[in-house]
């Protein structure tokens, strides 16, 4: 059935068009790479850390070298979850990219932080009504999942860590931190797609890649994300060593999806085609995730990365749905925390893939859990 699909792509033009531009012009853009490179390593030379700065707090960078989705908040929840298991008190700081709360320090917090507030710190309600438009969708998919979790958001990574410290965090997780210069932190895990660890190859705006391949040396911990096998971990890593000098430990991040039922939570199954939609990233990966678990996909809608859906937005989904015969719309975690305010009982039933990853060939200790 995956073959027979329709794939609707109501991503902006401008969007695609970018993409087009990065594709066919990246010989002429391949000298703006090198000027980007020396901007970058200059901002980096100028930067201080103070490297002592959260004494008995363990900071963990989760990012990576390529621009767009690799796994970096699926990590960032499994290493809560580990830590929440060992009866540690993590945080998760983010950017809260596009949201209202970016521009402050945002804090989502259990009761231990709001019973202490501080001058310069906005505390939100876990149950506020438009949640993802204040701190951001991927701060929102941690809450979600995570709700015991403090969540704190600000473009300032630094003061945002500040103030997860002062909640009393023992570990705080940050998101997309690797190439934050002046960010103190104590271990940094750095994604990589376990098929294409190196992106296009090329630095931006001519390719995909943030920092050039030689930046792994930095890591502290690479997860190949997607792996998994042995086989397949134990020749990455050979190429990975080979080419960058990277001399960190290398793990396999095997990922996993369990369908819910988006109101109950329930565990869900289906013997028809459904629709999958999404606004990520890489679209065409979490399609492949859902046809790997043997789900039959008769259409696919696929969004800008951090869309704002509108009911119009799902009112076109259930009028297609409905003249294919479809009645089943699986999306994603990230997705959900922006579609469940505005989907209505219209016959439509919608599914949740919560993505779970597992280490392959895990070290003790690795994640700064002891």
């Amino acid at each position: 059935m995956a073959a027979d699909r329709e794939i609707i792509d109501l991503s902006s033009d401008m969007h695609r068009s970018a993409d087009a531009l990065r594709r066919y012009a990246a010989p002429v853009l391949v000298p703006m790479s090198w000027l980007y490179q020396c901007g970058s390593s200059a901002v980096r030379a100028v930067r201080s850390i103070d490297e002592h700065a959260h004494d008995g707090v363990t900071v963990i960078s989760v990012g990576n070298i390529e621009v767009g989705g690799n796994g970096k908040t699926p990590m960032a929840m499994y290493l809560l979850e580990q830590l929440v298991e060992a009866g540690e008190r993590p945080a998760f700081v983010s950017r809260g990219y596009g949201s209202r709360g970016s521009g402050f320090v945002t804090v989502l917090a259990d009761d231990r932080g709001v019973a202490k507030p501080r001058p310069g710190v906005r505390y939100v309600d876990r149950r506020h009504a438009d949640l993802w438009r204040v701190i951001g969708d991927e701060p929102a998919m941690v809450a979600a999942r995570l709700p015991a979790v403090p969540v704190v958001v600000c473009t300032n990574k630094q003061s945002a860590v500040d103030a997860a410290c002062e909640l009393g965090a023992t570990h705080v997780i940050v998101d997309d931190a690797f190439q934050t210069w002046g960010l103190s932190r104590d271990i940094d895990i750095v994604m990589l797609d376990a098929r294409r660890p190196f992106g296009d190859g090329r630095l931006l705006p001519a390719g995909t890649l943030r920092e050039s391949v030689d930046a792994l040396s930095r890591a502290d911990r690479i997860v190949l994300n997607g792996a998994s096998d042995s086989v397949a971990i134990a020749e990455k890593t050979k190429e990975i060593r080979r080419l960058t000098g990277a001399s960190a430990p290398i793990v396999g991040a095997k990922r996993e999806i369990r369908i819910v039922d988006a109101i109950t939570g329930e565990p869900a199954t289906t013997d028809r085609p459904v629709a999958s939609l999404c606004g990520i990233a890489r679209p065409a990966a979490f399609e492949a995730q859902l046809i790997d678990a043997g789900t039959a996909l008769g259409a696919s809608f696929r969004f800008n990365d951090h869309h704002a859906y509108t009911p119009s937005d799902v009112d076109r989904v259930d009028r297609f749905c409905r003249s294919r015969g479809i009645d089943t719309v699986v999306t994603t975690e990230k997705d959900w925390v922006k579609l469940g305010g505005i989907v209505r009982d219209a016959g439509i039933r919608w599914r949740v893939a919560e993505l779970r990853l597992s280490m392959l060939f895990e070290e003790s200790g690795s994640w700064g859990v002891e």
